[in-house]
């Protein structure tokens, strides 16, 4: 039997091979998303499909950039892009991807994976990947409002109600730019860059065009200031909040936590039964989101490069 990389444009064939997969949709494998994706980072979008015998078996999305004579495939800093393929798949389709990595003049590749998938890190080991992890919170939405109200932390519940009192509510919008003011905030308060080197933030539209729901929302005080804005994506029961921060002039706000409330309120109301916390880059985001009380994944991340440039960076 014969597998192969096919590429692909259309929507409802890219969703047909990420269900072959068996594995559970998340809102950034969504083929609409990662167009977008690819706007916001200023990279080449790759939609492979992973055909055997003619029939899908997964997806394998690559995000891939020039750096000089190079390409680099890297997941960051869209979140989980990597294969979407069964277990007794995945190192089948990890040598296709580096097949093509090698066709195409592409140095390194990086691969990130959701916390609800569980690759075999002795597999990735095997084709020539090194392993690394990073966390995120996980919160069970099945337990409903209430029960997640009374698991979060007395603080958080505090600057929830401490919020309110001052006036600050939460209000949908669709105008995005203080999304980008808050994101662009949050990487250089951390000394980070943000690696959103094209169309950003980007528009309403655009983030809405697939069939993920989106939930933008503004915490404004009473005169109309914005504090802080938090973008939430969902699909399929899977929700992330995705991309957001408090505005560096409301640094001591407590917006910032009446908004994440929100959120979680909002994906129950939908009916999603995980909420994705995105990420925990250092002590204080880790501070932050522990109070909503959600338990602590790994993210696995695999990277390989090529043998010249694996002996450059140990040297």
């Amino acid at each position: 039997m014969t597998t192969r990389l096919r590429p692909c444009t259309d929507p409802a064939r890219w969703d047909a091979a990420r269900a072959a997969s068996g594995r559970a949709p998340i809102p950034f494998h969504d083929l609409t998303w990662l167009r977008s994706a690819a706007a916001m980072t200023a990279t080449m979008l790759h939609p492979m499909v992973v055909e055997r015998s003619g029939e899908p078996i997964g997806i394998l999305p690559l995000l891939c950039r020039r750096i000089g004579p190079l390409g680099l495939v890297s997941w960051s800093p869209t979140p989980y892009v990597g294969p979407v393929l069964a277990a007794a798949d995945l190192a089948e389709g990890l040598e296709l991807a580096t097949r093509w990595s090698f066709r195409h003049g592409v140095g390194v590749q990086r691969y990130g994976f959701s916390p609800v998938e569980s690759p075999s890190e002795e597999v990735l080991r095997a084709c020539g990947y090194t392993v690394s992890h990073e966390r995120t919170y996980l919160l069970d939405l099945g337990v409903g409002v209430d029960a997640l109200w009374a698991g979060t932390s007395t603080q958080c519940r505090k600057k929830v109600r401490r919020a309110r009192a001052r006036g600050i509510e939460v209000h949908p919008v669709r105008d995005t730019g203080s999304l980008g003011r808050a994101v662009r905030a949050a990487f250089a308060s951390r000394g980070r860059r943000d690696g959103l080197r094209g169309v950003f933030p980007p528009r309403y539209d655009d983030l809405t065009a697939g069939p993920a729901a989106v939930h933008l929302a503004e915490a404004r005080d009473v005169d109309g200031r914005v504090h802080a804005v938090l973008a939430t994506v969902c699909l399929d029961g899977y929700a992330v909040t995705w991309a957001g921060g408090v505005l560096p002039e409301h640094r001591d706000s407590p917006a910032g936590v009446l908004l994440y409330w929100d959120a979680i309120a909002w994906a129950c109301g939908r009916g999603a039964h995980t909420l994705d916390l995105l990420g925990v880059p250092d002590e204080g985001i880790d501070r932050f989101k522990r109070q909503f009380g959600g338990t602590s994944h790994p993210v696995t991340v695999a990277e390989r490069a090529l043998p010249g440039l694996r002996m450059l960076r140990s040297g």
